[in-house]
């Protein structure tokens, strides 16, 4: 653990630079991703040094908290009457400057899962087979040291959730809908237990609800109208009215499976 405590900022950085990861494969809710703390923003050099705050100046290489406040302080000490002597008093930090901008510094929105528990399996604890991006939620307060079964683990050739898991609407006792999710395999129902998909996913049932509703109104009948008064594809049509996600496949959008399964059942697609 120690080990892997020591190279977690360099596996970091390689997993952000070679992989694209979206959407939390656990859950399927969460974004993850990497991000640039870019300050790509400013026009130029002298636009950051004019404009920048304190926090911004401390991004460059050799400026620290005493630099980036007297930067400031000769804003308006020095600026403001000899704007060339300011400049020429920290002129030396451009090439700092314009090195930050090909090479911003990058954080990420997301943690690293050992899939087989770092504590248990310390051989394999800097492996990059060992570890999947995933949500804070899944990984700190969920998973644990729980170990998965091959068919859900997404990295793996055997990863089959997609098909074992189904979900679907329900009206309850007091006329809400709930989703619930059908499961063809008993690794699927721990899954689903372990991850508290169901909970996790009613918490958005809006976005269902709002499909429905849309459903309801825009039948096939209403959109091959609308299609031929506009002149708009019913395929460009139904994108616009459902969402183009539904449609293209794309699988790095959040509830994308659950998305998917409602609106088959709703007769969308």
């Amino acid at each position: 653990v120690i080990f892997y405590n020591k190279l977690q900022s360099k596996i970091s950085d390689f997993i952000s630079k070679n992989f694209n990861f979206k959407i939390c494969p656990y859950c399927g809710i969460e974004h993850i991703n990497s991000y640039n703390d870019s300050i790509s923003y400013y026009e130029d050099f002298k636009d950051f040094m004019i404009n920048a705050s304190e926090n911004e100046l401390k991004y460059i290489k050799n400026i620290g908290p005493k630099t980036a406040k007297k930067i400031i302080n000769d804003r308006e000490l020095i600026y403001k009457d000899n704007p060339e002597d300011f400049f020429l008093t920290y002129i030396k930090f451009e090439k700092n400057f314009n090195s930050y901008l090909k090479n911003p510094k990058t954080y990420n929105h997301y943690t690293l899962d050992h899939i087989l528990p770092k504590s248990e399996y310390k051989l394999y604890q800097i492996s990059l087979y060992n570890l999947l991006p995933c949500c804070y939620n899944c990984n700190c307060k969920i998973k644990g040291t729980y170990n998965l079964n091959n068919n859900a683990i997404f990295n793996s050739k055997h990863y089959n959730l997609d098909n074992e898991i189904t979900f679907k609407l329900i009206s309850s006792m007091d006329n809400d809908l709930k989703i619930i999710a059908n499961y063809d395999t008993p690794n699927a129902k721990e899954y689903l237990e372990k991850f508290r998909i169901t909970g996790r996913y009613n918490f958005h049932i809006d976005n269902i609800n709002d499909l429905k509703h849309k459903a309801i109104k825009y039948n096939q009948q209403k959109i091959e109208e609308i299609s031929n008064q506009t002149g708009i594809s019913i395929q460009n049509v139904k994108e616009l009215i459902f969402g183009k996600e539904i449609f293209d496949s794309n699988t790095d959008v959040p509830l994308y499976k659950l998305k998917i399964d409602i609106a088959k059942e709703l007769n969308i697609l």
